[in-house]
Order: structure tokens, then sequence, then C-alpha cells
């Protein structure tokens, strides 16, 4: 199964790594300096948001102070997507899935909207992965599949 996982999970221990039962992918724009490579399987920085789209999004934070805040005025559902890299490699993770868990490890914490969950709700409509359950809807981002 796909899930995701947040960068202070890994960091105190919740969250690690499982050689063949649990696999831990680093799915960030930046590889945290304070994270050991050893606590995780690899670093996948195609899974995250592009470059423009993350930097006005890290703007909007320090603006607003709140994460929600920015991740809708960003309009993160109606413009995150991944390159061919990221396709390819999250087309890889999701055949991975089947066989073991594999956790992609953003910033953000759970119950705050994030770009990781968008990049399972694209496991699960374009490759058929399990994914686990998601705060919340994405109604707009899974619009953009149906059309």
């Amino acid at each position: 199964m796909l899930k995701r996982a947040s960068l202070a999970e890994v960091t105190n221990g919740t969250i690690s790594r499982a050689p063949g039962q649990r696999h831990l992918v680093v799915a960030m724009q930046l590889y945290p300096r304070f994270l050991s490579k050893a606590k995780i399987d690899e670093y996948l920085r195609c899974l995250s948001p592009e470059a423009n789209l993350f930097a006005e999004y890290r703007k909007l934070c320090v603006q607003y102070d709140d994460h929600e805040k920015a991740f809708e005025n960003v309009r993160y559902e109606e413009r995150f997507d991944l390159s061919d890299e990221g396709k390819e490699n999250l087309a890889r993770l999701a055949e991975l899935s089947e066989s073991q868990d594999v956790i992609l490890i953003c910033r953000c914490d759970r119950g705050q909207h994030c770009h990781v969950d968008l990049v399972l709700l694209m496991a699960r409509a374009w490759f058929g992965a399990s994914i686990s359950e998601l705060p919340f809807e994405y109604r707009r981002f899974q619009e953009r599949f149906a059309r």
C-alpha cells in the first residue's frame, strides 16, 4: 500500500525503515539537512512540486503564517502535476507497494493538506495502487482526472 508520513514521524522514530516490509521515500523539493540518509530508502525530488509552485507556496506560508491558507491560495489542487520522471518513479513505487508498504515523506504534518496526498491520488488513478485513507477529499484535484 502507498502511504504518507511526516518528516517528524521519521525523525522521532515513529516511522522507520523495514527492508522488505516498508520502503521510505522522501518526496520533497529540498532534502532536509538534519535527516540521516540511513533512515530512508530513497529521495525522489521528482515527486515534489515543481520549483516555481513550491517557491510561491513557501512565500505564502511566510506571508500568512498559515499552512492551510497557503495551500489553498497557491491553488495546489489545480496546479500540481508530475514530470515524466515523476510519473515513471510513481509507477515503480506503485508496483513495489503491492508487496510492501511504500511511505512517501513530506514536512507537512498529518491533518494538513499535502502534495503527497495528491501523489497518492495520482497513483490510484493512473496505476490502480492501493492507498491509505486521506484526511481530505481533494475534489478539485480529482475532477482533473475525471475529464
